[in-house]
Protein backbone atom coordinates (compact mmCIF):
# COMPACT_ATOMS: atom_id res chain seq x y z
CA UNK A 1 0.00 0.00 0.00
CA UNK A 2 1.09 3.51 -0.65
CA UNK A 3 1.87 5.86 2.20
CA UNK A 4 -0.95 8.17 1.15
CA UNK A 5 -3.65 5.47 1.61
CA UNK A 6 -2.25 4.54 5.00
CA UNK A 7 -2.52 8.13 6.29
CA UNK A 8 -5.86 9.39 7.53
CA UNK A 9 -7.28 12.41 5.78
CA UNK A 10 -7.36 15.60 7.85
CA UNK A 11 -11.05 16.16 7.13
CA UNK A 12 -14.39 14.39 7.30
CA UNK A 13 -17.33 14.57 4.94
CA UNK A 14 -20.56 13.98 6.84
CA UNK A 15 -23.97 13.85 5.12
CA UNK A 16 -26.34 15.98 7.16
CA UNK A 17 -29.51 18.07 6.78
CA UNK A 18 -29.05 21.83 6.69
CA UNK A 19 -30.18 23.31 10.05
CA UNK A 20 -32.70 26.17 10.04
CA UNK A 21 -31.25 29.71 9.93
CA UNK A 22 -30.41 31.29 13.26
CA UNK A 23 -31.75 34.65 12.20
CA UNK A 24 -35.47 35.15 12.01
CA UNK A 25 -36.94 36.23 8.71
CA UNK A 26 -38.86 39.02 10.44
CA UNK A 27 -36.53 41.45 12.13
CA UNK A 28 -37.05 44.05 14.79
CA UNK A 29 -36.83 46.75 12.14
CA UNK A 30 -39.48 45.14 9.93
CA UNK A 31 -41.83 44.88 12.90
CA UNK A 32 -41.06 48.48 13.86
CA UNK A 33 -41.87 49.75 10.35
CA UNK A 34 -45.08 47.72 10.19
CA UNK A 35 -46.18 49.15 13.55
CA UNK A 36 -45.54 52.73 12.41
CA UNK A 37 -47.42 52.14 9.17
CA UNK A 38 -50.46 51.17 11.27
CA UNK A 39 -50.23 54.42 13.29
CA UNK A 40 -51.57 57.84 12.43
CA UNK A 41 -49.54 60.29 10.37
CA UNK A 42 -46.90 62.01 12.47
CA UNK A 43 -43.30 61.90 13.59
CA UNK A 44 -41.98 59.25 15.97
CA UNK A 45 -38.61 59.03 17.72
CA UNK A 46 -37.06 55.56 17.33
CA UNK A 47 -34.92 53.79 19.90
CA UNK A 48 -33.88 50.13 19.72
CA UNK A 49 -32.48 48.61 22.88
CA UNK A 50 -28.79 47.78 22.56
CA UNK A 51 -28.41 49.42 19.14
CA UNK A 52 -26.42 52.54 18.26
CA UNK A 53 -28.34 55.27 16.40
CA UNK A 54 -26.11 54.89 13.33
CA UNK A 55 -26.96 51.17 13.18
CA UNK A 56 -30.67 51.93 13.44
CA UNK A 57 -30.39 54.58 10.74
CA UNK A 58 -28.63 52.32 8.25
CA UNK A 59 -31.06 49.46 8.89
CA UNK A 60 -34.09 51.70 8.39
CA UNK A 61 -32.78 53.40 5.24
CA UNK A 62 -32.71 50.04 3.48
CA UNK A 63 -36.22 49.09 4.61
CA UNK A 64 -38.30 52.25 4.09
CA UNK A 65 -37.90 52.52 0.33
CA UNK A 66 -41.29 52.56 -1.44
CA UNK A 67 -43.09 53.19 1.86
CA UNK A 68 -44.81 56.40 3.01
CA UNK A 69 -42.06 57.06 5.56
CA UNK A 70 -39.28 59.61 5.81
CA UNK A 71 -36.20 59.24 8.02
CA UNK A 72 -34.75 62.17 9.99
CA UNK A 73 -31.73 62.56 12.28
CA UNK A 74 -31.61 65.38 14.82
CA UNK A 75 -28.93 65.68 17.51
CA UNK A 76 -28.03 62.00 17.22
CA UNK A 77 -31.64 60.83 17.55
CA UNK A 78 -33.54 58.94 14.86
CA UNK A 79 -37.05 59.95 13.82
CA UNK A 80 -39.44 58.31 11.40
CA UNK A 81 -42.13 60.46 9.82
CA UNK A 82 -45.32 58.74 8.71
CA UNK A 83 -46.46 60.66 5.63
Amino acid sequence: MSKRKEMEKPYKIIPEELPPPLREKQTTYTDLINDILKMEKGTYRIEVEGKHPKTIYSALVKRIKDKPLKLHVRKGKIYLERL
